[in-house]
């Protein structure tokens, strides 16, 4: 999660407007849905990847193990389409089958989801989340939803401190030495974080009432973002590409 935040702030794509990056990102997602064609879902795949690191600036290993985990995720997802237990015949055994037909859909369906969650990535890896909530804003998305999700952001970088210090402290104190003491320390550490993030939650709701926060948008500063016809060139560039891999 820190890494990835850190990506975003220092992307090369930041000077972007988070607007069109997101249009781009929507752009592709739904050719990936519309074209429905497996060369389509892999170029968006090479092209999100490929864009993420070599302009965006994030390391391969790091985007690699991204789409690794995510790649892991959606395959256990696509087994049910590809794989079907039903009963055999009429003495009533069950059995396990496949047919080409079933795997050739669950591979479409694993591409196109992939593609999609790679698409997601890049906007993620270029675009921090406080400009996104102010491209959201722009957009007149709710400001009840948009006050829910920059004080959850702000909310999990707490909660991740506070697990990594408690970790490091059992750590120190051989909290892990055996299988039976790390179940023992697991659970302390889970009443502990629970302790600790209602704590940290009260602390929060009391700085925001002392800066005098009274429900709506909550104030941010507004980057300035420049035009870039680089980018706009390779955008159009990759829906053409896009467009051009329908047929196959």
């Amino acid at each position: 999660m820190h890494r990835l935040d850190a990506y975003a702030h220092a992307s090369r794509l930041r000077h972007v407007h988070p607007l069109n990056k997101f249009a781009f990102v929507l752009a592709v997602m739904l050719l990936c849905l519309i074209l429905d064609r497996p060369a389509v879902s892999a170029t968006a795949l090479l092209w999100m990847t490929g864009l993420s690191i070599l302009w965006g600036g994030a390391r391969p290993g790091f985007v690699l193990r991204l789409l690794t985990a995510e790649g892991l995720f959606l395959a256990l997802s696509v087994v049910a389409v590809a794989v079907q237990v039903g009963p055999v015949g009429p003495g009533g055994g069950w059995a396990v089958t496949s047919t080409p037909t079933s795997l050739a859909q669950a591979g479409a369906l694993f591409m196109r989801a992939l593609a999609c969650a790679s698409a997601m990535n890049f906007l993620a890896l270029t675009t921090p989340v406080l400009e996104l909530v102010n491209a959201a804003r722009r957009l007149r998305a709710p400001a009840a939803l948009l006050d829910v999700v920059l004080v959850m952001y702000r909310y999990v970088f707490l909660l991740l401190e506070t697990l990594m210090r408690m970790q490091r402290a059992q750590e120190s104190r051989n909290g892990y030495a055996s299988p039976a003491i790390m179940l023992r320390s697991a659970a302390l550490l889970g009443g502990q974080l629970f302790a600790a993030s209602w704590r940290s939650s009260q602390r929060m709701e009391m700085a925001l009432q002392a800066r005098g926060y009274e429900g709506g948008v909550l104030p941010m500063l507004t980057p300035t973002y420049t035009f870039s016809r680089a980018w706009l060139a390779v955008a159009c560039f990759v829906l053409a590409t896009l467009f051009g891999m329908a047929p196959l």
